[in-house]
């Protein structure tokens, strides 16, 4: 019997719940596919131990072993300690076969990291930017290597591939250095953007010796220095097999930091060729890290060399490859996705061949036929393009895409799935933000987005879309693979599963909904002014419940088992634990209670006009805090390790690690902000009566955003890659994402 890593889980793995925290003592549930048969899986390539099913998350959030899928399609169901569903996957298939190879997701690999840097060796295209060499010295950088720990990154580790190491060999191409003015190659050093080769991740099969042409194509001459040197050892970093996850940035092989190439710098010149020494940032993998080997199998990544892409290979007046030393934002830190790593696509490493092609990849400026394993600069300039992925797709066919001239803003890029669906869903994909860059993998089902993760430089797009009809939406929420938003003094809800379709729902009463969260697998809804609260399992089918009092309510939350709300004008909370049974409780002062989160073992609650807080780590005992002003403090979410509050009619926003200690910050205007949230690594804020949003990666650096109408924008959530929000009096609504 056949043994294969299992796609989306494994020892690097971590399990976050829907409001960011670790999922420590997490389980996962594995079934046969489409059914709720429970299968086996095993923690050993020889299939003969089986895992527990459940699988225990550990106290990170992680498997305490590798998951191992034999040939069958599985079922796979994540919950929390307390059986709440977190997300549903079917029809996985196991990643690669023999040894413990395709170590799946960890591809993110390519971001390999600030190795890319690997000296301004760029200028090893060319004699003048030969002298780059003793930025080879750059090669003592390699000792960023002891990242190498991370090396332990993966199985996926022969993706080092030993012998493809020995491209290091690329020393000697030191001596492109004398192709002298050529070295004005050194603008192809743009094949930098071999960063996003970072990509390379998937290109954890680059574990093959081709892979070595990951750096990018023909505008490799910019010195045999492609032979980067016994560095290529680097392949002993195989470890990054284990970055079979996506936080297996582990991947990041520390000495490969070598791969700095120290003397290459000389391949500005002849003996520069010696970069090939620097090679010995091959032990970046950290030796031990060699094991990975067994991975060989991934061979067929190999072509991810090729990654390059021809085209870019040219970077041609690639000459000007030196520049192209700039290939070191391949390097980004992120590359710890090498999670990827585990899987062929890595092969895409390539757009590091970037070069003459603007940045690697096949150029077009016309319809197309988009082909697996191959990247594409899409230039809209002259007009809108289409392209149509393949009718008949092979599980592990990965694509990326880039706008070569920042004009998809101006004529749309659509990409056609010829029959298959994209995250799910049928029909076109219609692209119409510029300076993108994603890749779509597809598993056997649909094609997924593979994105980067939130950074300063993340691209922001803002899709409008509409509800069932015009009324006065209040809160959204999301949960069991569906969103879910209730309005105001009405009976409406409406379900949709990506936030652009939506279907209307009803309520079981007329009654002022003012919010709606999920948990223990159940939507819970509270109305303001009365008792009425209604639940629901999918959001479809509702009951009415009774609160305890009738009290103004006006935010409800889930956590550590138990749903709590909050009244506005009082002293009112009540807890449940199952959205049915309700027990009243006291919040510590009579104040405008607005907002309740969860988050860190706290519940953390906020009041509107004044310095009001409030924590509690069961919903029941409640200690007074202090916000930094007196102001219209709105909501109030919890991610990243951190609550964020937002106020009204201000550019008032506050954060805090513990709902205790909080520090005054500032959001990009001043206007009506009316909900936060959190998701993918960002915050994001949306106020009413414009197109205002906001977003940051901590809570304290906002950047302004906008949202595609003017309309009375009232709450946002996040769910299934994307942040939707829903506006007040209108059937606005839009789907956010952040790449």
């Amino acid at each position: 019997m056949s043994a294969f890593l299992a796609p989306l889980f494994g020892a690097g793995w971590q399990g976050f719940d829907n409001q960011g925290n670790v999922l420590a003592g997490g389980k996962l549930y594995t079934y046969q596919a489409g059914t709720t048969a429970p299968y086996v899986t095993w923690s050993d390539y020889g299939l003969t131990i089986p895992n527990s099913n459940p699988i225990i998350l550990n106290s990170a959030g992680r498997p305490s072993n590798e998951i191992w899928f034999d040939s069958s399609s599985y079922k796979v169901v994540l919950t929390d300690a307390n059986n709440n569903v977190i997300g549903t996957w079917d029809n996985l298939v196991g990643m690669g076969s023999g040894a413990p190879g395709p170590q799946g997701f960890s591809g993110y690999s390519g971001y390999s990291g600030i190795s890319g840097y690997s000296s301004i060796s760029g200028y090893s295209g060319s004699g003048i930017s030969g002298y780059s060499g003793f930025s080879g010295y750059s090669g003592l950088s390699g000792y960023s290597g002891r990242s190498g720990i991370s090396g332990y990154s993966g199985i996926s580790g022969y993706s080092g591939s030993g012998i493809s190491g020995f491209s290091g060999f690329s020393g000697i191409s030191g001596y492109s250095g004398f192709s002298g003015i050529s070295g004005y190659s050194g603008l192809s050093g743009y094949s930098g953007w071999s960063g996003i080769s970072g990509y390379s991740g998937i290109s954890g099969y680059s574990g093959s010796g081709i892979s070595g042409y990951s750096g990018a194509g023909l505008s490799g001459y910019s010195g045999i220095s492609g032979y980067s040197g016994i560095s290529g050892y680097s392949g002993i970093s195989g470890y990054s097999g284990y970055s079979g996850s996506g936080i297996s940035g582990y991947s990041g092989s520390g000495i490969s930091g070598y791969s700095g190439s120290g003397i290459s710098g000389y391949s500005g010149l002849g003996l520069s060729g010696y970069s090939g020494i620097s090679g010995y940032s091959g032990y970046s993998g950290s030796g031990v890290s060699g094991y990975s080997g067994a991975i060989g199998q991934s061979g067929t990544s190999g072509f991810s060399g090729y990654s390059g892409s021809g085209i870019s290979g040219y970077s041609g007046i690639s000459g000007y490859s030196g520049i192209s030393g700039y290939s070191g934002y391949s390097g980004s830190g992120v590359s710890g996705y090498s999670g990827y790593s585990g899987s062929g696509v890595s092969g895409y490493s390539g757009y590091s061949g970037g070069g003459g092609g603007g940045g690697g990849g096949i150029y077009k400026n016309a319809a197309f036929t988009a082909a697996a394993a191959e990247s594409y600069l899409v230039d809209t300039s002259a007009g809108a393009v289409t392209a149509t992925l393949s009718a008949s797709p092979t599980t592990g066919d990965t694509i990326w895409f880039q706008d070569a001239n920042n004009q998809w803003a101006q004529n749309i890029f659509t990409i056609n799935p010829n029959g298959k669906t994209i995250a799910g869903q049928s029909g076109n994909k219609v692209l119409n933000t510029s300076d993108l860059n994603f890749g779509l993998w597809y598993n056997g089902t649909t094609w997924w987005v593979i994105r980067k993760p939130f950074s300063s430089t993340s691209q922001y797009s803002a899709l409008a879309t509409t509800l069932p009809s015009s009324t006065t939406w209040y809160s959204v929420t999301y949960g069991n693979g569906v969103f879910v938003t209730v309005a105001n003094s009405s009976t409406a809800a409406a379900t949709s599963h990506d936030g652009i379709t939506w279907t209307a729902r009803t309520l079981p009463s007329s009654s002022n909904w003012i919010s709606v969260t999920y948990g223990n697998g159940v939507f819970v809804t509270v109305a303001h002014g009365s008792t009425a609260a209604a639940t629901s399992p999918d959001g479809i089918t509702w009951t009415a419940r009774t609160l305890p009092s009738s009290s103004n309510w006006e935010s409800v939350t889930y956590g550590n088992g138990v749903f709590v709300t909050v009244a506005f004008g009082g002293t009112a909370a009540a807890t449940s634990p199952d959205g049915i049974t309700w027990t009243a409780r006291t919040l510590p002062s009579s104040d405008y209670w607005y907002s309740v989160t969860y988050g860190n073992g706290v519940f953390v609650a906020v009041a509107n006009s004044s310095t009001a807080a409030a924590t509690s780590p069961n919903g029941i005992t409640w200690t007074a805090q202090t916000l930094p002003s007196s102001s219209g403090w709105y909501s109030v979410t919890y991610g990243n390790g951190v609550f964020v509050a937002v106020a009204s009619g201000s550019s008032v926003a506050a954060t805090s690690p513990d709902g205790i200690n909080w520090t005054a910050q500032t959001l990009p205007s001043s206007t009506n902000w009316r909900s936060v949230t959190y998701g993918n690594g960002v915050f994001v804020a949306v106020a009413y009566g414009g197109t205002v949003a906001a977003t940051s990666p901590n809570g304290i650096t906002w950047t302004a955003q906008t949202l595609p109408s003017s309309s009375g924008w009232y709450s946002v959530t996040y769910g299934n890659g994307v942040f939707v929000t829903v506006a007040y009096n209108s059937t606005a609504a839009a789907q956010l994402e952040i790449f």
